[in-house]
């Protein structure tokens, strides 16, 4: 089973999707998982981050890991 998802993360301006795009964008090409792989875009004021998995499980942890990456960067930002 293919499970796919996409983070969408609206933020204020192009400088601050940049920053969180620049922080994040180590995390999802270094991504250690052979059971999912994410790939992540910058659209002017927003990020996506589409995730694949091949369960639910594998789709969680990374749905949680990039969720709480994005909640530290915008306490950082803020």
């Amino acid at each position: 089973m293919q499970i796919q998802g996409d983070i969408i993360v609206n933020l204020d301006s192009f400088k601050t999707a940049k920053i969180m795009y620049e922080a994040l964008n180590p995390e999802v090409k270094s991504a250690p998982s052979y059971r999912s792989k994410s790939s992540i875009f910058l659209e002017k004021s927003k990020i996506i981050i589409t995730v694949n998995a091949n369960d639910l499980t594998s789709f969680r942890a990374a749905v949680n890991s990039y969720l709480r990456l994005i909640h530290v960067i915008s306490e950082v930002l803020s």
